[in-house]
């Protein structure tokens, strides 16, 4: 299995030679920084089975949310993707907010079609996120939205930490392998 993860907190990871295609993080208590790696150069050629890409990118102007995607689409046909679905609470020194891509889930969606044939909008614990499984295969999400589904109602309860981020997302790409996600 090779997977790709982008995220905020990888992004030194990614210096030191880790493949990743777009990041945003903070560099300073003063600034927001959106870096690109482009896929042809940062990964030289490699494909992986799924782009991970967590609260990243409401992090991107809407004019180059496009470009990102499409970067998705050289290293992967599969994506999990997890937008972040608010207003951040930090704001930028120029007043403007640091997440500066807001959308609803439908209107997320709709920029996920536009590179995958087909996107699946699953449960997700927190109100403020949004969780797709994009791809060119149509694939049967009902047992995966199922154990999101349990795993949503339970978060208010002790038990909500017995699947964490990790495993939600080693579900959806058992699913996406063909594999049995209940293992």
């Amino acid at each position: 299995m090779r997977w790709l993860c982008t995220t905020p907190s990888i992004l030194d990871a990614a210096k030191a030679g880790w493949p990743i295609s777009w990041a945003a993080t903070p560099d300073s208590p003063a600034t927001v920084t959106i870096r690109q790696f482009q896929a042809s150069t940062c990964c030289r050629k490699k494909t992986f089975d799924v782009v991970v890409n967590t609260d990243v990118l409401e992090h991107v102007p809407e004019a180059e949310l496009d470009c990102v995607l499409r970067d998705f689409r050289k290293l992967s046909t599969n994506a999990i993707i997890i937008p972040h679905l608010a207003k951040a609470t930090r704001i930028l020194p120029n007043g403007e907010n640091a997440h500066c891509t807001i959308k609803t889930p439908s209107e997320w969606a709709q920029v996920f079609k536009r590179h995958y044939a087909h996107v699946y909008e699953l449960p997700h614990h927190s109100a403020v996120h949004a969780l797709f499984l994009c791809g060119d295969q149509e694939r049967d999400v009902t047992a995966l939205r199922g154990i999101l589904e349990q795993y949503v109602a339970a978060k208010n309860e002790v038990r909500h930490h017995l699947l964490p981020l990790g495993k939600r997302i080693e579900k959806a790409i058992r699913l996406i392998r063909g594999k049995d996600i209940n293992r």
